[in-house]
Formats: structure tokens, C-alpha cells, sequence
């Protein structure tokens, strides 16, 4: 009888031993499953969030936008190209997100992206102002004392005058639409004529429309070079310039977007991870 008994309950006894694994087992996927999911930021040299954000990689479609910006990002012959359009590419598919990157003109980057059309843009300077309504990445490039220097066009070598704020006042300057060094206009009272992009400033320059603009050195050779290589020694750089109110170039994101936060500590993740394991060192190297 005892022995009978006991062969009734070894059964039961498995049930139960399987059943209980499979619920440990299903836990234990489940538990898997959240931490996949959740990111732990690390923390960045320029910026940080929160402790735990929830992130859900393939679930959307980004569209970043950007402008011409050579030799940062640009376009050619159709084909987007430049050092920081393929350091952005590297990140957003080390995040493994659904995206595109569309190329427009600064003023229209700024309008898709209030109005919701575009999730980021791309490479802005960090502002005071700009902090309050945009989340921004950690910075793309190293910059260390980057300055955006005054440009005018002369083709004879006659004296050209600008040294301080004041000197701005007696000529027709340039700015263009977005650019943070409008704000300072602004406050000097000056009155200024608005552009859409660099390009556009060095036609106006070249055509008398405008007598001065501020441009980052490296971009106003990048365009000499590939627009205006006949009028090389006509367009002239002075020593006065503006230095960045924050160095470096980020993705900004609208924080009336729910997908922001999480969206900016990700990327700043995969950033560093490509970074630190020196997957970005052809693309620092080469510029």
C-alpha cells in the first residue's frame, strides 16, 4: 500500500516541479524583457538626465534635419555628405531607430521642427535661450574657443574698419534666420538683413547687398573654395569676431515632444559608446 502511494504522489510532485519552473522561467523573461528596454544613462561630459528612461527603439520614425553646413554636413551632386552627417548616421544606427535625415534650408529646419514635422536638428549651438524649449545632445564635435569671424567683399585694398560692437553700425550686416548671434544684433539696436544660409550671405556680400557677415572660418573656405573660387582674394576675413556663447555642435530636440528625454539620454548613450571604443576616430581623424 505504501509503496502504491507513493507512486501516486512522484507525479504530482513533477506537476508541481515543472509548473513551478515555468512560472520562474516566464518571470524571469518578462524581467529580461523590461531591462532590454530600460536605459540607464550614463553620465556625459555635457549633459545628464534621468536615472531610469523608458526607451522603445523601431516603435517611431525620426526625422532629423539639417542644413548645408560644409564641410560639416552638405550636399553634392544629390549625395548628403560631411564629417558630421556621418557621425550622425553611425549614432542613430547604434540606436537601432527608424530614420531619416532630410536637408533644408536653416529657417525651414526651425519651423518643421516647432511645428512637429521634424523630431531634431542638427548641429546647433547650446543657448540660455534655446535650453528653455529644445533638449540638446552632447556635442558632435571638440570645439575649444571657435569663433565666427566678420567677412566682407573687396576687390581694391581700401581700409575696412570693424573692431568693436560699435564699429557694426556703419555698415549693412548680415545675419542668417535662427542664428543665435541675432539676439546680439537685437540688443545693439542694429538693423540687419536676414539670409537663409551661408551661401546666400557670400552672394549678397559679392553683390553689395550686404557689407559684412559673421561665418565660422572653415565654412567660409569650404564655400569660397567650391562658389566663388574666381573671387578667392576679392572676399576678406576681418579680426573682429564672435565667440560661441557654447562650443560645440548638438542635436536639438523640441521638449514638447514626449519621445525628447528619453530620446536624448539614448543617443547620448550610443554616442559615447562609439566614441570610447574608437568607432569615430576616421571621422575626427580625417578633419
Amino acid at each position: 500500500m505504501n509503496n502504491r502511494k507513493h507512486l501516486n504522489v512522484a507525479p504530482n510532485m513533477l506537476l508541481i516541479i515543472l509548473s513551478l519552473m515555468t512560472i520562474v522561467i516566464g518571470l524571469w523573461l518578462n524581467t529580461a524583457e523590461e531591462v532590454a528596454h530600460t536605459i540607464i544613462p550614463i553620465k556625459t561630459i555635457q549633459y545628464s538626465l534621468a536615472d531610469k528612461v523608458e526607451f522603445e527603439p523601431n516603435l517611431d520614425h525620426y526625422t532629423i534635419v539639417t542644413g548645408d553646413y560644409e564641410p560639416y554636413v552638405y550636399t553634392e551632386n544629390g549625395e548628403t555628405k560631411g564629417f558630421e552627417y556621418e557621425i550622425m548616421v553611425k549614432i542613430l544606427e547604434e540606436m537601432e531607430v527608424d530614420y531619416e535625415v532630410q536637408i533644408m534650408s536653416w529657417s525651414r529646419g526651425v519651423y518643421a521642427l516647432n511645428s512637429g514635422s521634424a523630431f531634431g536638428i542638427f548641429p546647433y549651438f547650446k543657448t540660455a535661450e534655446r535650453e528653455e524649449q529644445y533638449f540638446f545632445s552632447d556635442s558632435l564635435i571638440d570645439a575649444t574657443n571657435r569663433k565666427l569671424y566678420f567677412y566682407y567683399y573687396q576687390k581694391e585694398d581700401a581700409p575696412f574698419e570693424l573692431n568693436s560692437d560699435e564699429d557694426l553700425k556703419q555698415y549693412k550686416v548680415g545675419a542668417i534666420y535662427g542664428y543665435y548671434y541675432t539676439q546680439i544684433y537685437d540688443e545693439l539696436g542694429l538693423e540687419y538683413d536676414l539670409s537663409i544660409d551661408e551661401l546666400e550671405c557670400f552672394r549678397k556680400l559679392k553683390e553689395g547687398r550686404i557689407q559684412t557677415v559673421p561665418i565660422d572660418p572653415v565654412v567660409a573656405s569650404a564655400l569660397i573654395n567650391r562658389y566663388f573660387s574666381e573671387d578667392m582674394n576679392a572676399f576678406k576675413r576681418s579680426e573682429f569676431s564672435f565667440s560661441e556663447p557654447s562650443y560645440g555642435d548638438h542635436l536639438m530636440i523640441n521638449k514638447a515632444d514626449p519621445r525628447a528625454e528619453s530620446f536624448v539620454v539614448r543617443f547620448n548613450q550610443a554616442f559615447h559608446k562609439l566614441k570610447s571604443s574608437g568607432q569615430l576616430d576616421s571621422y575626427y581623424d580625417k578633419n
